[in-house]
């Protein structure tokens, strides 16, 4: 299994006590309600000003921005599931990277750490000069670290 900022909220029991607010169930649903007027690029734009920084929308790579428009239906998807605060990662089996960007917020940083701390095996990359979108920005380290990962046995 291959993350690349794995995001959501986290419990605070897998944070060890101080899960950082991520408010997303309440971003996605102000976004989905974007993407159903017509303005994806208002419900990204403003999706990317929590979990990038104010301004996040205009740094996203035109290749990241075109891949975010042709999914926006997912919002809609998104922001109606009722998920658990964290998955039941101690019981995850797999071998599993995880990889963050060393710009990523620092909620996704967070939910890194919890994983890697409950995913018996879990390797974990941190990737620098890149953020949000870490395969578009640094694509040759991302592919490096995902091929490494998957040649080990």
């Amino acid at each position: 299994m291959i993350l690349a900022n794995p995001g959501g909220d986290l419990a605070a029991r897998l944070a060890g006590g101080s899960a950082p607010a991520s408010g997303a169930r309440t971003r996605f649903g102000d976004c989905a309600d974007l993407v159903k007027a017509g303005d994806a690029d208002g419900a990204f734009r403003r999706f990317c000003e929590t979990v990038i920084d104010p301004g996040g929308w205009d740094k996203v790579p035109e290749p990241g921005k075109m891949m975010m428009r042709d999914s926006a239906a997912t919002l809609i998807g998104q922001a109606r599931e009722r998920r658990e605060r964290s998955p039941p990662w101690p019981c995850a089996r797999s071998r599993a990277l995880l990889i963050n960007g060393a710009r990523s917020a620092s909620l996704f940083h967070a939910i890194g750490d919890a994983m890697r701390k409950h995913i018996a095996g879990a390797r974990r990359v941190m990737i620098e000069g890149a953020g949000q979108a870490i395969y578009l920005e640094q694509p040759g380290t991302f592919n490096a670290a995902a091929l490494d990962f998957l040649a080990m046995r």
